[in-house]
């Protein structure tokens, strides 16, 4: 028998003393039964040869009578072989016995409603003699008088030679908060000033890709990013509907401007690819239902070209997150037809077929069309929720992506995390995984964080095993909707073809997109206050041309003009096109004219000839240069010059009458 080293000694005593009592005794009460609330407060997730393992807990004692003989053992197993064996390890005994179990005493008593932290550091050396990398679940069990009252399940990897293909990560990161904006110009900014307060989602998704710089992909809503810039410039609040107004001093624009800055520096990064979603959000399967396609490349181009001004860096194009992951199989080819060709849906999308013996592939050919980057629901499942304890939720996630990596630690795998609009982000769950990509030892570098695009580069999609989409639409517009909705595009066209003013009619065409958005799917009256409000702006616009009202005018001869006097009140050139109709005038050199006003009245002369004497009528149509009617009135011509037809049937007759009595006194007397 091979002598046991004195140092070695104590570590071979506690792992038969481990070993044997698992082979009688039952398995330890629940977490539901335990009296004492374990919370992991820290955790070495990945361990080297001579590295130190650390380990803390917050113990809180939930029952009614105090707790004294205290000690706390850390349990650590042996590897476990599948993702099945690790997720049985967190819920119950895992099957394999301990490598080690380590018993440490605690002080003191822990009396009802007490809590104390109590930290865990030792040096693992029996796991360096398994001489392998690998996962071990790993426990950690408090003890009073030796029965147990509280136990905390969680994992550790350990490496032990460095690994030769890591296992490719992507993370991808949505961040897009609620509508805020209102047709009325106010913001409602409530929720989303909680958002952006110490502690709130985007604050805390921020300062952990600030803290741990991992590559990752950011996928950016253009209309929260113009949000920000009217909120850091001042903006009326809709509180209560009393439209207070924001100074751009105030603490509200001021942590705009400061989330605004801070999303410019992480997105400016090397490392974090930036993808834009289309401008307001809107649900794809709804625009090309309701006969809108066309609004979709508006929608996708004012979301890149809104992004790229605002945060200075390009958007990538060939990703393409649909918005709120609303997609169908039949809506595809459009999103190809963008120039899209990496598809990021939610999970649930495009689901793994069953019976796979191994976790399934990363990307996948979504209905044989487009390449899409599909989250792992096991590693989501623990990133999802924001509640509970979310850095023992981040360690099981960390051990999750392990056990995937251990299925096949010799071939190029990846596994893809997406943390969707409305997925909670604390720090404690964000900032142990991004450590562990970011910048672990070189030796223990057995993940390699990517983005997206990366991603699909280093792990293709399988040409042979296409999966077809299942289908999630939202819900559609109405047709109504739709018709409001393009009636109102083409007036902004009359406008833009009359008015010389670039950035309003480009604002007009934004708050349109707005009307699109999939908040509106099922509210399309709150919707239709979006379209209303561009009318009345259109409205006041055309209503700056002013056209005299009623007026006479009188031709002395034959030939005359008709003078007819425009104004505008823009603060814009505009081009209008007046036209004048009558019957009894011929227009000379022609009918209509195309005239410019630039904030002075301006008179517009028609050379004429009446056709005939007496007063009537002459039609004045003022309309932009694309037709559309902005004045229709008419003025009052008076002409007291003979008709020239008139004057020769005049005289005609007279001659005939002459004539006609003239042949009496021309007939020979008989």
């Amino acid at each position: 028998m091979a002598a046991v080293t004195p140092d070695r000694a104590p570590r071979a005593l506690l792992t038969l003393a481990a070993t044997l009592p698992l082979l009688v005794m039952a398995a330890p009460a629940t977490a539901q039964d335990d009296p004492v609330g374990l919370v992991l407060t820290a955790q070495t997730t990945t361990l080297t040869p001579g590295g130190q393992f650390r380990i803390g807990v917050r113990a809180t004692n939930m029952g009614t009578q105090p707790l004294d003989g205290l000690t706390v053992s850390l349990w650590v197993y042996h590897p476990a072989r599948s993702r099945s064996a690790y997720e049985q390890g967190l819920e119950q005994e895992p099957p394999t016995a301990p490598v080690l179990v380590v018993p440490q005493e605690v002080p003191g008593a822990l009396g009802p409603g007490d809590a104390r932290t109590i930290t865990i550091r030792r040096e693992l050396h029996a796991l360096t003699d398994l001489a392998e990398n690998a996962l071990h679940p790993v426990k950690v069990q408090l003890e009073s008088d030796g029965v147990p009252v509280g136990v905390l399940r969680t994992a550790l990897v350990f490496i032990q030679e460095r690994p030769l293909i890591p296992l490719n990560v992507s993370l991808t990161f949505v961040l897009e908060p609620p509508l805020s904006i209102r047709a009325d110009g106010t913001i409602d900014a409530a929720a989303l000033q909680a958002s952006m307060a110490q502690g709130g989602r985007i604050d805390e998704l921020l300062r952990a890709l600030e803290d741990y710089p991992a590559s990752a992909t950011l996928v950016v809503s253009p209309l929260f990013l113009r949000t920000l810039v009217d909120m850091a410039d001042g903006y009326r609040a809709a509180a209560l509907g009393d439209g207070r107004q924001v100074a751009a001093s105030d603490a509200e624009a001021e942590r705009a401007a400061t989330t605004l800055a801070r999303l410019r520096e992480v997105a400016r990064r090397p490392i974090i690819q930036v993808v834009a979603l289309p401008f307001a959000g809107p649900s794809v399967p709804a625009l090309l239902g309701a006969g809108l396609g066309e609004d979709l490349d508006r929608q996708v181009a004012r979301g890149l070209a809104t992004v790229e001004e605002i945060l200075g860096v390009a958007p990538a194009e060939a990703p393409f997150r649909p918005p709120g992951s609303l997609l169908t199989q039949e809506t595809l080819p459009a999103i190809l037809g963008l120039g899209a060709s990496i598809l990021l849906p939610d999970g649930e999308m495009l689901p793994a077929p069953e019976g796979l013996e191994f976790s399934a592939p990363p990307t996948v050919l979504a209905g044989g069309a487009m390449t899409a980057v599909v989250p792992d629901a096991g590693v989501g499942a623990y990133l999802a929720s924001g509640e509970g304890d979310a850095r023992l939720q981040a360690a099981r996630a960390i051990g999750e992506l392990a056990a995937i990596y251990f299925e096949h630690p010799s071939e190029v795998r990846g596994v893809a995390l997406l943390f969707g609009e409305d997925t909670a982000a604390p720090a404690e769950l964000l900032r142990p995984v991004l450590e562990a990509l970011a910048a672990p030892p070189a030796e223990a570098a057995w993940m390699r964080p990517r983005d997206v695009s990366q991603l699909v580069a280093a792990v293709p999609p399988d040409p042979e095993a296409p999966r077809r989409l299942r289908d999630n639409d939202g819900g559609r517009f109405s047709s109504r909707y739709a018709t409001e909705i393009l009636t109102t595009r083409a007036a902004i066209g009359q406008f833009e073809s009359m008015a010389g003013a670039a950035r309003l009619t480009d604002d007009l065409r934004a708050l349109l997109l707005v009307a699109e958005s999939r908040s509106f799917v099922d509210r399309e009256r709150d919707g239709l206050d979006f379209v209303r409000a561009v009318r009345r702006r259109l409205g006041r616009e055309f209503a700056k041309i002013d056209v005299p009202s009623r007026t006479s005018v009188t031709l002395t001869s034959s030939g005359g003009v008709i003078p007819v006097t425009l104004r505008s009140t823009a603060d814009y050139p505009v081009r209008v096109r007046i036209s004048l109709a009558s019957p009894r005038l011929e227009f000379l050199e022609g009918a209509s004219r195309e005239v410019t006003l630039d904030g002075q009245s301006r008179s517009v002369v028609f050379p004429v000839r009446a056709q005939t004497t007496g007063r009537f009528p002459v039609r004045v149509v003022v309309a932009t240069p694309g037709g559309r009617l902005i004045e229709d009135t008419s003025i009052v011509v008076r002409s007291t010059a003979y008709n020239r037809l008139a004057l020769f049937v005049t005289i005609g007759a007279a001659l005939f009458l002459a004539l006609w009595w003239g042949r009496r006194f021309l007939r020979p007397r008989s």
